[in-house]
């Protein structure tokens, strides 16, 4: 059921189906979008906007976690962002042909899709970040694109940006290596092992990116930078412009970090994939030098110190893989149990949430990550299965 609604009545959770005014006169990319936040609320008031249309059946009835932010459950959300996943996959795939054969970009199909992607972290940013953990090396591209969005846009929640920030970081992160398709194709094949000349020109993307971005309708200067500047370094070591600190601007920053994390975990060339925890460990580390120590901190409080996907041992001896990062304590994760103490396999996995008040479960924590690769384990598989 759609009805007109007062933008003084609105509440987060309501999905807007249209505003009720000409889209140069409201600072929002759409016209119908998921409220997210008081502030979304606000700007529309501020704007003079007297009335909207909501959506009551695509409005979400939300329920507040502890840290404050609207969520709904794991369960409930996963369906939908699996769905959601594979439609960006599509999407990005042909947003990448395009641009290699030269033809402008979909602007407003890509930013309903940045939306749609913010209205599912915003929900539960658990569901999209456990489906970035499952990797597909034969679409590299395509995943690491989307990956890096969820990533950046989990961020975003953390520091409760603005809508035209979230839409800005999403398209910079969404398409910050688009530049790529106008590199030789043939150069960037795993089994290919390119020249230092050819490396050279491999680093030259960002400004490629940065170009395929200006002839989009509606973009902005800061999105465009963002997308040229994620190869910079917090120290200045980085490229095209060995820009350092503050001069990257807040997105180049943030996409740094997401596009090093999933690059990193992920199977590239000769080199195998590191373990998220591992990768988490080498941010914190280069905290300062490579990376912005206050964007790797919030990195940290959106994938927890031990992100999903990762095997841990507990002080039990029990063995199991972590499925959810628990916002309130990043260190006590839902840890789906796969061995007993005596490190015999379960018949009935069984799901842990160690921020439980239970004495018994406030007696487990974690003590190591552990390596899954010896124990014949994967990982992946249970995170694949998980449900919540």
């Amino acid at each position: 059921m759609i009805d007109k609604v007062k933008t003084t009545d609105l509440k987060v959770g309501m999905y807007i189906d249209r505003i009720d005014a000409s889209w140069f006169k409201h600072p929002f990319f759409l016209n119908h979008f998921l409220i997210r936040s008081e502030k979304e609320i606000k700007k529309l008031i501020d704007s003079k906007i007297e009335s909207v249309y909501v959506d009551f059946e695509k409005s979400t009835h939300l329920s507040q976690s502890g840290d404050g932010q609207a969520k709904v459950p794991f369960g409930q959300e996963i369906d939908r962002s699996k769905a959601l996943y594979e439609e960006a996959r599509l999407q990005i795939s042909q947003l990448m042909q395009d641009a290699k054969i030269g033809r402008q970009i979909n602007s407003p199909q890509l930013y309903q899709l940045v939306n749609n992607i913010a209205d599912s972290i915003f929900r539960n940013s658990q569901a999209l970040l456990s489906l970035s953990r499952l990797k597909d090396y034969d679409q590299y591209l395509y995943n690491h694109s989307i990956n890096v969005c969820i990533l950046c846009l989990s961020i975003a929640r953390e520091l409760d940006l603005d809508p035209d920030e979230i839409m800005s970081l999403g398209t910079a992160s969404l398409l910050h290596d688009i530049g790529l398709m106008k590199i030789p194709q043939h150069l960037l094949q795993e089994s290919y092992s390119p020249t230092e000349q050819e490396v050279a020109l491999i680093k030259r993307h960002p400004y490629y990116s940065a170009d395929i971005l200006r002839e989009m309708e509606g973009i902005t200067e800061e999105t465009i930078l963002a997308a040229q500047n994620h190869h910079e370094k917090y120290n200045g070591d980085g490229y095209p412009h060995g820009l350092s600190g503050k001069s990257i601007g807040t997105f180049g920053l943030i996409i740094r970090i997401a596009d090093f994390y999933d690059h990193i975990t992920s199977k590239w060339r000769s080199r195998e994939a590191v373990l998220p925890f591992e990768a988490i460990k080498m941010i914190l580390e280069r905290s300062q030098t490579e990376f912005s120590a206050l964007y790797a901190a919030k990195f940290v409080q959106c994938l927890g110190i031990y992100p999903i996907g990762t095997l841990v041992e507990l002080n039990t001896h029990e063995i199991g893989v972590v499925v959810e990062i628990n916002p309130q304590d990043v260190m006590r994760p839902r840890i789906l149990l796969l061995t007993d103490s005596h490190c015999l396999p379960l018949k009935e996995k069984t799901l842990v949430n160690l921020i439980d008040p239970d004495q018994e479960i406030q007696q487990k924590e974690i003590i190591r990550p552990l390596n899954p690769k010896p124990l014949g384990i994967d990982p992946e598989e249970y995170v694949a299965q998980y449900r919540g």
